[in-house]
């Protein structure tokens, strides 16, 4: 069943999605800014041969954002004008929330999410998939 997540939950959360993927992360986000905590996280789950991907609405990389992302292995990247949700998940867990990814160390923003596990909440997890599937398939490769 579904859990609502404060701000901090929110964070503890993401990181355990990131910790907790064997097989891909997928961030739904429109601006493609990661905090430096949140950037190391992925790199030490893109090491482990995680997959992930990336999909964006706001054309807003900078040089060396671009560099940074180049390190990330098996990176796969999607621009999508049209975006707007946040939704982070693995190929077990989800969550949508309010917040961005470049503040995910600041805690004194007020934030709320939910928390969707697959095995419990599996037709809404089922919907997100076809439905970022289908995001993918209209976006832009980059």
């Amino acid at each position: 069943m579904a859990e609502f997540l404060s701000t901090g939950e929110t964070a503890h959360y993401i990181e355990k999605l990131i910790k907790n993927a064997k097989e891909s992360i997928s961030f739904i986000t429109p601006t493609l800014k990661l905090s430096d905590p949140l950037y190391q996280k992925l790199l030490a789950a893109s090491q482990r041969g995680v997959k992930l991907i990336f999909v964006f609405g706001k054309e807003e990389l900078s040089n060396n954002e671009m560099h940074q992302l180049s390190a990330l292995k098996d990176l796969h990247m999607y621009f999508y004008h049209k975006l707007n949700a946040k939704c982070y998940f693995n190929e077990n867990e989800m969550i949508f929330t309010s917040m961005n990814m470049y503040e995910y160390t600041r805690l004194d923003m007020l934030e709320m999410g939910v928390y969707i596990s697959n095995e419990k909440d599996t037709s809404i997890f089922r919907k997100v998939l076809d439905q970022t599937n289908s995001i993918i398939q209209q976006a832009e490769k980059r």
